[in-house]
């Protein structure tokens, strides 16, 4: 019966290694997300680098006003931090002309960098590990 039992209570913890890590993931995708869309949007007047806005399981839908890129970098973490298993993690940008300038609009960023800043995302997500000991 020992072994059985032991053998339950390593599952177990395994299966809490699982979950851990996927918030763990998650967390490392969003903050690298959200570090890289702040960097790299084109700034004119700054709203659209400042909409980058976090949220746990509801779509933010709010426009803000401009703020700093360390600013803007420092909430999406805060709400990154706050994340735990079951959430879904939202990074959205609601202003009107944020696709235009996905488009390659602004000589200042590259065609497509929302899809670049997500593939790098990814790979900081795949660097978390899933096991410890």
């Amino acid at each position: 019966m020992a072994v059985g039992g032991d053998f339950i209570s390593r599952i177990q913890r395994r299966g809490t290694q699982v979950g851990d890590a996927a918030v763990r993931v998650v967390k490392a995708i969003g903050d690298a997300a959200g570090t890289e869309l702040v960097r790299v949007t084109p700034v004119d007047t700054g709203l659209a680098r400042s909409n980058w806005l976090a949220s746990i399981n509801n779509r933010r839908r709010a426009v803000v006003p401009p703020d700093s890129a360390s600013a803007r970098q420092a909430s999406i973490q805060a709400i990154t931090s706050r994340l735990k298993t079951g959430d879904t993690l939202f990074i959205a940008n609601n202003v009107d002309y944020i696709a235009i300038l996905n488009t390659g609009s602004s000589q200042q960023a590259p065609r497509g960098f929302f899809q670049t800043a997500v593939q790098g995302a990814r790979r900081a997500g795949a660097k978390v590990k899933v096991f410890k000991g």
